[in-house]
């Protein structure tokens, strides 16, 4: 909700990747959760699947564990982010090779063109703080999601990442500049703000949960986020 209670949508068709960040406290998995529910509930799972890969022990996103939407199993460790990641990129590729084959620029072309539409797949990482000081895995794990964030709009692959930690090596340059969408809660220093947002106005937003900053292409908006 921006000013004078004016509702926001935002269409993962146009603006197919999500960065959220935010101090703890700030809303941030809130709005994580609020974005899955609201999908769950305007979409079947013939028309959305989702990949969950919850760094927090798997607490954060344990409601969701028995969705119909949900494509495999709640990535809940490191060790099981890569291999999950991977599988993501095979999907892809496979769609990709769809895509040609049929002569269809986007998954939306594609669609309209086959009695066997392809669901959208998003992708929800929380928190990738933990993929930090993992030495060649780190850089592996970024360069799955660099190529997802990269490639993936044209297939219908989506992602939201999210961290409560906005430092560099946390979000490389290379991942942030391909998330369409950047928002951020509250933030303790200009600097921290101008890691996700390029900007420092989530350094002076109110401490108020749910009080964010929007960055969506040369828009930014100050929004209220919904409580789940």
């Amino acid at each position: 909700v921006a000013e004078k209670r004016k509702f926001m949508w935002f269409n993962f068709a146009s603006e197919p990747h999500v960065l959220i960040a935010g101090k703890s406290q700030s809303g941030k998995s809130n709005l994580v959760n609020g974005i899955i529910a609201t999908l769950l509930q305007t979409h079947s799972p013939d028309e959305l699947r989702i990949v969950l890969v919850d760094q927090k022990g798997g607490i954060e996103f344990t409601h969701w564990s028995e969705i119909p939407h949900l494509l495999w199993n709640v990535a809940k460790t490191v060790e099981d982010v890569k291999p999950m990641l991977d599988r993501v990129v095979t999907v892809m590729k496979k769609r990709m090779e769809l895509l040609e084959k049929a002569k269809k620029k986007d998954i939306a072309a594609y669609n309209r063109s086959t009695d066997d539409p392809l669901p959208r797949l998003l992708v929800v990482i929380d928190e990738m703080n933990t993929f930090v000081g993992l030495g060649a895995l780190t850089e592996e794990i970024h360069n799955l999601i660099m190529l997802i964030v990269s490639q993936g709009r044209a297939v219908g692959i989506h992602m939201i990442a999210a961290t409560q930690h906005p430092e560099v090596k946390v979000i490389p340059g290379r991942i942030k500049t391909n998330m369409s969408v950047r928002m951020s809660g509250a933030m303790p220093s200009i600097v921290a703000s101008q890691i996700v947002l390029d900007t420092a106005d989530a350094a002076k937003l109110p401490s108020i949960p749910g009080r964010f900053v929007a960055v969506v292409g040369l828009r930014t908006l100050i929004i209220q986020v919904p409580r789940i």
